[in-house]
């Protein structure tokens, strides 16, 4: 199993995932949103063929 995270020295970053993005909520402010997914590789199965979503 594995997840992608943040490799920062920037304590606001660390272990978030590396996966995020920035929106404005309904007030105009500006939201940093980090999206955790986790994923693994099935017994018997390559590389090749993809990993999956751990939902």
């Amino acid at each position: 199993m594995i997840s992608l995270q943040q490799k920062s020295t920037d304590p606001r970053l660390r272990s978030n995932s590396a996966l995020w993005g920035k929106y404005k909520n309904e007030k105009g402010s500006r939201i940093a949103n980090f999206r955790n997914y986790y994923l693994y590789l099935p017994e018997g199965r390559k590389l090749e063929d993809g990993l999956e979503v751990i939902r």
